[in-house]
């Protein structure tokens, strides 16, 4: 009995983790799994995702500021040079 249950902990298992782990990553997790066990599981959980998202609202904030800061230079450059101030 202990046999079976030690072939499901470092044999089966990290087959089934790799793989939960793979579905959110758009890898092969089960495979990982499979090759290097506990370890690979370990590596796909470090892996970054292929395809990364902005992930968290406090990002699209940021970048939804510097957007707005980035138009805002632009019209205070286009008041303040020479030609806007002629056509005054």
């Amino acid at each position: 009995m202990e046999v079976v249950v030690l072939i499901a902990v470092f044999g089966i298992v990290p087959i089934y983790i790799g793989h939960k782990i793979g579905l959110k990553k758009d890898r092969t997790g089960w495979l990982w799994g499979l090759l290097l066990g506990w370890l690979g599981v370990i590596i796909l959980a470090c892996m970054s995702d292929k395809n990364p998202l902005v992930s968290s609202d406090r990002e699209v904030r940021e970048l939804e500021n510097q957007v707005r800061i980035a138009e805002l230079r632009k019209q205070v450059a286009q008041t303040s040079s020479p030609e806007a101030g002629e056509a005054r």
